[in-house]
C-alpha cells in the first residue's frame, strides 16, 4: 500500500507530499534499506529495485510541487483575482 490514494493519508501514516527534508534526502534508505523499520515502515528491498524507488520518489515530488503550487498562488493568479475584483466592483457600481 502506498500511503492510501498514493500520497495522501490520515492519522499515523504520513502524507508523503509533506515530509521534512531529511525524509526526502534518505528516501531510498527508508524505502529499500529499512531505515524506518522501528517506526513501522517495512523494507521493500526485495520487492522494489532502485529504478522503481526513483520513479516513486519522482511522483511524490511532483505531487508535492503541485500541492505547494495550489497553496501558493502565483503573481499572475493574484493579478487576475485583483482585476476580476475591480471588474466586479465596476459592474456593481453601474448597476446601482
Amino acid at each position: 500500500m502506498l500511503h492510501r490514494r498514493l500520497y495522501v493519508s490520515a492519522e499515523a501514516i504520513p502524507d508523503l507530499r509533506n515530509l521534512p527534508m531529511p525524509f526526502y534526502n534518505n528516501f531510498d534508505a527508508i524505502v529499500r534499506g529499512g531505515m524506518m523499520l522501528n517506526a513501522g515502515m517495512p523494507s521493500f528491498e526485495n520487492k522494489l529495485n532502485e529504478t522503481e524507488v526513483d520513479a516513486i520518489y519522482a511522483c511524490i515530488l511532483a505531487e508535492a510541487h503541485a500541492l505547494r503550487h495550489e497553496a501558493e498562488p502565483s503573481f499572475f493568479d493574484e493579478l487576475i483575482d485583483f482585476i476580476c475584483d475591480i471588474f466586479a466592483s465596476v459592474i456593481v457600481w453601474f448597476m446601482s
